[in-house]
C-alpha cells in the first residue's frame, strides 16, 4: 500500500469520526435509537478500520527525527 492511500485512509477515518460526532448526527442520537445505532456503525464498521489501514503510528515515526526512532 502506498503512503498515500495510507494518509488517505487515515483522513477519512479521522472524517467519519468527526462526522460521527458532529452537532446534527450526535443530536439525532440522542433522540433515536436507530440514530444512536448509526453513530456506532459509522464508529466502529468505517473509522476504525479506515485509521488502522492508515498506520498512524508508521505515519508519526516516519515524521518524527532520527532520535526518536530509535529503540529504546
Amino acid at each position: 500500500m502506498t503512503r498515500r492511500t495510507r494518509t488517505t485512509a487515515l483522513a477519512a477515518g479521522v472524517a467519519v469520526a468527526c462526522v460521527a460526532v458532529a452537532p446534527p448526527v450526535d443530536a439525532l442520537a440522542d433522540r433515536t435509537l436507530a440514530a444512536h445505532m448509526l453513530q456506532h456503525m459509522l464508529l466502529t464498521m468505517a473509522a476504525a478500520p479506515l485509521i488502522v489501514i492508515g498506520s498512524p503510528v508508521a505515519l508519526v515515526l516516519r515524521h518524527a527525527p532520527a532520535r526518536a526512532r530509535r529503540p529504546l
